[in-house]
């Protein structure tokens, strides 16, 4: 896996190594290579998959908590 490959894969599922180390890799999010993270770095980071990614401050990280079951 190449760098952008794996930083795309946490930026969309921030814990994506988590989860597979736990075998529980149906969990993560997936990354569909989309580039919208890239295209606005400088702006700010964002995804199209996990929509909390650049708004943590703002929404706090308890709605990523409460996804998983």
């Amino acid at each position: 896996m190449d760098m952008v490959g794996a930083a795309r894969a946490y930026i969309a599922e921030p814990e994506f190594a988590r989860n597979a180390q736990l075998g529980q890799s149906h969990r993560s999010r997936r990354c569909i290579a989309c580039n919208h993270c890239l295209e606005g770095i400088l702006a700010g980071v964002n995804c199209v998959i996990n929509p909390t990614t650049g708004r943590e401050k703002v929404w706090g990280s308890q709605i990523v908590a409460e996804r998983r079951p």
